[in-house]
C-alpha cells in the first residue's frame, strides 16, 4: 500500500513538471506570434507601403531631398523679367552709333547697305569693311573749331568703336600712299582729344603723297576759309569706291581709290551747296576749281543721297556749285 502511493506520487510529480513545461511553451509561442502579429499589423504594412522608415532610410531621403532642392534652384531658370526689360530698352534706344540722324540740324548722308555708322565727338562716318575705310565722313566745321590752339597729335591708330578690324598703320607701311584724312586735323583744334580723333585710321584712305600734299590739301584749306567767312559750313568727303580697286595692305586689304570726293553746304541765303571730284594722283598745275561736279554727279557715282531733307534739296544738287559766292 505504501509502495502504491509512492509510486501514485512520482507519477503525480512526473505530470506537474510536465504541465509546467507545456505552459511554458504556449507561453512563449503565444508571446511570439504576438509579437508576428504587432509586426504584421503595424511595421509590415508600413515599410510595404512607404508610410514609415527606418532612421537611415529617412535620413537617406533627406539628403537626396535636399539635394533634388538645391539641383532644382540651380537648374529652375527664374523669370525676373530681365530678358523682356533688355528687348523693350532695345527698342526703345538703337544702338547709339546706328542712331546717328543729323549734325547741327543738317541730315548725315545716306547708309551704305548694312556698313556700321560710327559717331565721333565731332564727325561721324560709314565705314566700309569690304574696302577698309569710310563710305563718307560727315562734319560741321565752324569758325571757333579751326581757331582752336589745339596742336595736330599724329597718333595714328585703329578705331576702337569699329565693331569689325580697322586698317592699321602697317597696312600703309612701304606701300607708296599716304595715310590720307578725310576730316583734316588742321579742321578740329578745339581740344586734344577731338583733334586726336581725326588719326583714327577709319578716317585715312591710300592717297599719293603728291595728292595729299598738294591739290587735295589746297581744298581743305579753302573749305577752312569758306568756314571763316560763313561761320559754320558742312562737310561730306571720302572716296569713290567700287569693285576692282588696286588694295594694299600687310594684315587687312586696303582699297586704293581712284577718285575723291568733298561736298560742302551752307545754309545761308536758301542754302548753298558746291561739290568737287579729284583724282587720286599728282595734279601739279591744276587748281581745284577745275574739279568742280554737281552734288546730283557724285550721287550717281557713290549711289549715297547727300544732305537728303535740306531745303531745296533737288534745286541744290542739280547745280554746278558758284566760287564766286563762296568766295
Amino acid at each position: 500500500m505504501a509502495n502504491r502511493v509512492l509510486k501514485t506520487d512520482k507519477k503525480d510529480s512526473g505530470s506537474s513538471s510536465e504541465n509546467k513545461f507545456n505552459i511554458k511553451s504556449i507561453l512563449i509561442i503565444a508571446a511570439i506570434v504576438l509579437v508576428l502579429w504587432w509586426l504584421n499589423e503595424r511595421v509590415v504594412p508600413g515599410v510595404l507601403n512607404g508610410n514609415e522608415e527606418s532612421p537611415v532610410a529617412e535620413q537617406s531621403e533627406a539628403q537626396d531631398s535636399d539635394v533634388a532642392v538645391e539641383v532644382e534652384k540651380t537648374t529652375q531658370p527664374v523669370d525676373t523679367g530681365e530678358k523682356e526689360c533688355s528687348q523693350e530698352v532695345q527698342a526703345e534706344q538703337p544702338e547709339k552709333l546706328d542712331d546717328v540722324k543729323s549734325i547741327g540740324g543738317v541730315n548725315v548722308p545716306s547708309r551704305v547697305g548694312d556698313n556700321q555708322i560710327v559717331e565721333h565727338s565731332v564727325y561721324v562716318l560709314s565705314y566700309n569693311n569690304t574696302h577698309e575705310q569710310a563710305d563718307w565722313v560727315f562734319y560741321k566745321l565752324t569758325k571757333s573749331m579751326i581757331n582752336g590752339q589745339t596742336i595736330r597729335s599724329n597718333d595714328f591708330r585703329e578705331d576702337p568703336m569699329v565693331k569689325l578690324v580697322t586698317a592699321s598703320t602697317d597696312d600703309y607701311r612701304g606701300s607708296g600712299y599716304s595715310r590720307g584724312h578725310l576730316c583734316p586735323s588742321a579742321d578740329i583744334r578745339t581740344d586734344e582729344e577731338a583733334n586726336s580723333e581725326t588719326f583714327y585710321m577709319s578716317n585715312m584712305s591710300p592717297q599719293l603723297s603728291e595728292f595729299n600734299g598738294g591739290i587735295w590739301n589746297d581744298l581743305e584749306g579753302q573749305v577752312r576759309h569758306w568756314a571763316r567767312k560763313h561761320n559754320e559750313v558742312w562737310v561730306a568727303t571720302g572716296p569713290v569706291l567700287k569693285k576692282g580697286l588696286k588694295k594694299i595692305g600687310r594684315n587687312t586689304k586696303v582699297s586704293v581709290p581712284e577718285l575723291y570726293y568733298k561736298i560742302v553746304y551752307s545754309s545761308k541765303s536758301g542754302g548753298r551747296m558746291i561739290a568737287f571730284v579729284m583724282p587720286n594722283e599728282d595734279c601739279e598745275g591744276h587748281t581745284y576749281d577745275e574739279y568742280v561736279v554737281t552734288v546730283d554727279e557724285i550721287e550717281e557715282m557713290t549711289g549715297i543721297d547727300f544732305f537728303p531733307g535740306v531745303a531745296n534739296e533737288a534745286s541744290l544738287e542739280s547745280k554746278t556749285g558758284s566760287l564766286g559766292w563762296w568766295n
